[in-house]
């Protein structure tokens, strides 16, 4: 049993590293396009929550920066432009008492390797990734530079360690790029 638990873990952590984006958050690349939304706020004196929604007009690796009642807050959104965090305050809080939103995209390491890669994945998984996303999201996964048959014998193992620890999303994303690799290898066959 510690065996399955130790795998499993290995398994939903492993890949998750090699998923996102690679920030350099020393390096800035530009400016970007910030936004929060309110989406519920509540409570009562003397503490007041919300819930809001905050944005980035970069794909990933960016800095939304704001104000709310004149204390500084920062989010940082690494894998993806949107994210959901909590506030408190000590007044209600409201699309008035944030202010000052200021967004910075700073450097991916990835993205900036992506060519190489897909030429890379290109020819260790057959050259039957010449659909530029097919190779992207199988190499996004591969941290492990497997070839096509590999990558094929290892995803039912993992889908079944993630259906057993009740991850549906994992599963999923694993059963799709499953599907990917065996449309590759039946174009190479």
């Amino acid at each position: 049993m510690k065996y399955l638990l130790v795998s499993a873990s290995l398994l939903f952590v492993s890949p998750t590293s090699s998923l996102g984006a690679e920030c350099n958050f020393q390096r800035p690349v530009g400016a970007c396009a910030g936004r929060l939304e309110i989406i519920t706020a509540g409570g009562a004196s003397p503490s007041y929550t919300a819930e809001v929604r905050i944005s980035s007009s970069a794909k990933s690796c960016s800095k939304v920066e704001y104000y709310l009642d004149a204390t500084p807050h920062t989010t940082l959104l690494r894998n993806a432009n949107t994210e959901r965090e909590s506030l408190f305050g000590t007044k209600p809080i409201s699309s008035k008492s944030i202010g000052g939103v200021k967004c910075t995209a700073y450097e991916d390491a990835t993205a900036n390797n992506s060519r190489t890669t897909t030429r890379e994945s290109s020819r260790r998984l057959g050259g039957c990734t010449r659909e530029s996303e097919a190779a992207r999201r199988l190499d996004d996964y591969n941290n492990t530079n497997d070839s096509l048959d590999g990558l094929i014998a290892f995803f039912p193992k993992a889908i079944a360690v993630h259906r057993q620890l009740g991850d549906a999303a994992r599963v999923a994303m694993l059963s799709n790029l499953f599907e990917i690799a065996k449309d590759c290898k039946a174009k190479v066959d």
